[in-house]
């Protein structure tokens, strides 16, 4: 049984009436907050973890979650007085019982607004998007990707970047000149370009050790880079040797996985000193094979399929999308804070070039019909959307204000 919905069941206490967030500089109303006692958050992914800031109060924890721009759930402790801020929404992530000093607060933004703010019209995420930039409004997902396109709303990037990675301060890029890791804004402008000593394919990043790891082009090995937010510095850190040239990687908590360009070699498991620990099972085989993690799976898409493991690389099961006939080559997957399924069709045939979206329960929501050639990411925050394709012969940031 769900661990979230045993406790929702026997810990939720609803916070019925309007919350005015105190010391809110945008002066958002959270319409519906939930706490949930005696439990710490789990989010499905490490990405989503934002941050621990001090706060005062229980108030003052949901008012800083309240504020930033990706925050929809935070828990609080109050002995220690810290406050961990969380971009997934609530019911993606996993309850964890703790002292009951300890609550986690789900913010709501999809009520309904009327004349008395009657909660019996609260929509639900993800079949709708909710955002306080629109109080009292919601979008279906298909409303809101279609706002993206019509705004045609652009950025050129560099035709070098190879592989980006959305963060909670804007989005990183790994390319093939010398300034191989890039650090841009979600308006498409650069904050910081590192000088690197080769040629990269991919990067990813650890936000709770603030650690990227990098993928060399050319070289089998994967590197790990100490990244200072405070200075936007670099140092390295260590070189990890691999069974051949890296495709894609993931740095979890505790482990690397790591994928390859090679047919002939399925995903490896390693421990975060570089040690491998497991082989995935034969189906993770394949070459350019993306794959990403979603609460307690590997989820890994090859040719026109996606297939399912645990931690362990153990296959499990494939998922049920029928777009076998439409899709021929998977070039990226993406869960996002609601935890939506993103891939893209990997094609020379622009007739079929897309951003596919669809439901954890396989609902399939809408095409977004952006080109993404080489790689594609989204991210969705309180008040945009933006859509990052790197591809030939143009690279792009498409974006939409709410």
């Amino acid at each position: 049984m769900n661990t979230f919905t045993i406790n929702i069941a026997l810990l939720v206490t609803v916070i019925a009436s309007l919350i005015h967030v105190a010391n809110c500089a945008s002066d958002i109303y959270v319409a519906h907050t939930q706490r949930i006692s005696s439990v710490q958050f789990q989010p499905p992914i490490i990405e989503h973890y934002l941050d621990t800031v001090n706060a005062k109060s229980i108030i003052y924890c949901v008012a800083a979650c309240n504020k930033h721009d990706l925050c929809r759930t935070c828990d609080y402790d109050s002995s220690t007085k810290q406050c961990r801020l969380f971009e997934s929404l609530g019911s993606t992530g996993t309850l964890i019982p703790s002292i009951h000093t300890s609550s986690v607060f789900i913010l709501n933004y999809c009520l309904q607004k009327t004349n008395n703010y009657d909660l019996s019209t609260i929509y639900s995420e993800p079949d709708y998007l909710c955002t306080p930039a629109l109080p009292g409004q919601s979008m279906t997902v298909y409303d809101a990707f279609q706002k993206l396109i019509l705004a045609n709303n652009n950025v050129l990037l560099p035709l070098a970047e190879r592989d980006v990675y959305m963060s909670s301060n804007g989005f990183y890029t790994s390319s093939s000149d010398s300034s191989a890791i890039r650090h841009y804004g979600y308006n498409g402008q650069l904050i910081t370009a590192y000088a690197y000593s080769s040629s990269l394919s991919c990067i990813n990043y650890n936000p709770k050790i603030n650690t990227f790891i990098v993928c060399p082009y050319s070289i089998p090995r994967l590197e790990t880079q100490l990244f200072n937010p405070n200075t936007s510095t670099t140092m390295p850190q260590q070189s990890i040797s691999t069974v051949g040239n890296p495709f894609y990687s993931y740095y979890d908590t505790n482990r690397l996985y790591i994928s390859y360009r090679s047919y002939a070699s399925p995903i490896t498991i390693h421990s975060i000193s570089g040690t491998k620990l497991f082989t995935a099972d034969s189906q993770s085989t394949g070459s350019f094979t993306p794959f990403t993690l979603w609460q307690s799976q590997l989820v890994f898409g090859t040719g026109n399929s996606i297939f399912l493991f645990n931690l362990n690389g153990t296959y499990q099961s494939s998922w049920s999308y029928n777009f076998s006939s439409v899709v021929s080559l998977i070039g990226f997957i993406q869960h996002d804070y609601a935890g939506r399924r993103y891939f893209n069709d990997y094609n020379t045939n622009p007739s079929n070039k897309g951003v596919y979206i669809y439901n954890q329960n396989s609902t399939f929501y809408t095409v977004l019909n952006r080109a993404c050639v080489w790689t594609c990411a989204i991210k969705i925050t309180k008040r945009n959307i933006t859509l990052v394709s790197l591809q030939s012969p143009t690279s792009s940031l498409y974006y939409y204000n709410f």
